[in-house]
């Protein structure tokens, strides 16, 4: 597969060796909880998905080097060194093996496309983990459960967490209960039929 993902585009997906669309993960997600950011200006929405994206690559980064792909980033200055302390905190804690990062992927069953964070081992179990810098919200377990493992390429995670960055430079890895994964599974699918309905009626 070679996915492009063009974001606001009516399916934000697209694989471009098929020509077939698929929508994101995130477009799911939105659907689920639109409502997150009503309270967030514009301004400070805006700078902290760049503050989320420019600590996704530093993870990324971080992770990579650990497999000799490319040079360990030095770490940065202002406002995003707490949080890169407590990402070098969690891999000296936790010595993760990258199998994946930052990878997308697709679910053909339902239509949906995504790039996970990262698919590692620790210790002796592959664990998919997604990296988070902001608050907790119910639809993170269900980004991981029914977004990301059903896609090609993570099915055979045994475990899932969130990974909780914070300022301070402390961090919280939250394992998803196995009882909660049915829920979040429909909760998801639901999100996709409205998506499709949405389509097809033109609204």
């Amino acid at each position: 597969m070679n996915l492009r993902c063009t974001r606001g585009a009516e399916r934000e997906y697209k694989d471009l060796d098929t020509g077939t669309e698929y929508y994101s993960v995130s477009q799911v997600l939105n659907v689920l909880d639109p409502h997150a950011f009503d309270s967030v200006s514009p301004e400070v929405l805006a700078a902290a998905q760049q503050r989320g994206t420019d600590l996704h690559v530093l993870f990324a980064l971080l992770l990579l080097s650990r497999l000799n792909i490319c040079e360990k980033p030095e770490r940065p200055s202002g406002e995003l060194a707490g949080y890169s302390d407590a990402m070098e905190r969690f891999i000296a804690e936790h010595n993760p093996v990258p199998v994946r990062v930052e990878e997308a992927s697709i679910n053909e069953q339902l239509g949906v496309a995504g790039t996970a964070d990262c698919l590692v081992w620790l210790g002796k179990i592959l664990v998919l983990i997604d990296l988070k810098t902001g608050a907790k919200r119910a639809v993170h377990t269900t980004q991981l459960v029914a977004g990301y493992r059903p896609m090609t390429g993570y099915t055979k995670a045994k475990k899932m967490a969130t990974l909780y960055v914070h300022a301070d430079g402390t961090y919280q890895l939250d394992y998803v209960a196995r009882a909660d994964e049915a829920l979040h599974l429909a909760w998801f699918q639901a999100g996709v039929t409205v998506l499709n309905g949405r389509r097809a009626n033109n609204l």
